[in-house]
């Protein structure tokens, strides 16, 4: 569009020039064949060039906005996709084989870590939706990034509380090394309150967990197929998501004590 405009424009002021340099020198309007026609033809051999020189760089500029729109989407399905792998790392390290035992609350233990994102989300960088695509994902990965950071808070939440409550109390039963306790010895001792918190705390700990595994999955992939359906015809990569890791769910319920 602004290559059209600056043609047009330079057509409009070209013979606007030539009617006022003629009627300026000669005092009056009269073009000449002989004398207009060698310079048309040079100012249209100039034009041709001038229109060509606007448009490889109106080229260029839409091409480095393209690039610059798939690069800011592909730093979002980055983004959620490293966020699955975290999330699936700490499922399966800590929730899968404790997933079926009623005691999981107290056999998951705590991560020796800290978990929180390697790339931050900037919904700004969807911005090409709204004008190309479907503005809805911009909510979808908001929505996406506020879930993250709700399991963040839960997991650490659950973590201090084990922290707090659960170690300290086991810590007071003096318990012998290599000593094998019921389930049912520690939680009388830990006491109702306790235990129906850890559990409250653990249980919306894995399913948010779980939850959020899907759905960032989910909306990368719907992402994905919306750039690729907005920059098919331009020679650009976008990322994909895999499917999901098959794991090991039956979890463990043969453990008797911690």
């Amino acid at each position: 569009m602004k290559t059209d405009q600056y043609f047009v424009l330079t057509i409009v002021i070209f013979i606007s020039g030539v009617l006022f340099g003629t009627t300026f020198l000669t005092g009056y309007l009269e073009i000449k064949s002989e004398d207009f026609f060698p310079a048309l033809v040079t100012l249209i051999a100039a034009f041709a060039g001038a229109w060509t020189a606007f448009h490889l760089q109106d080229q260029k500029e839409i091409r480095k906005e393209i690039e610059e729109n798939v690069a800011h989407g592909n730093e979002v399905i980055a983004a959620l996709i490293d966020r699955v792998n975290q999330l699936y790392a700490f499922r399966k390290k800590f929730i899968e084989d404790h997933r079926q035992n009623p005691y999981r609350w107290l056999e998951i233990r705590l991560p020796q870590y800290d978990m929180k994102p390697n790339i931050d989300i900037k919904i700004s960088n969807l911005q090409f939706l709204w004008a190309k695509g479907n503005p809805n994902l911009t909510n979808m990965v908001g929505k996406e990034n506020l879930s993250f950071s709700i399991v963040i808070d839960l997991l650490n939440t659950r973590t201090d509380y084990y922290r707090n409550n659960i170690i300290p109390a086991i810590d007071a039963m003096r318990i012998p090394p290599g000593t094998k306790v019921p389930y049912e010895t520690i939680r009388d001792h830990l006491g109702e309150t306790v235990v129906q918190n850890i559990i409250l705390h653990t249980d919306n700990m894995i399913e948010n967990i779980d939850d959020v595994i899907e759905s960032h999955i989910k909306v990368s992939k719907e992402l994905t197929k919306e750039m690729k359906s907005i920059f098919q015809k331009n020679q650009v990569k976008v990322i994909e998501i895999g499917d999901p890791i098959e794991e090991n769910t039956t979890g463990n319920d043969d453990k008797k004590s911690p």
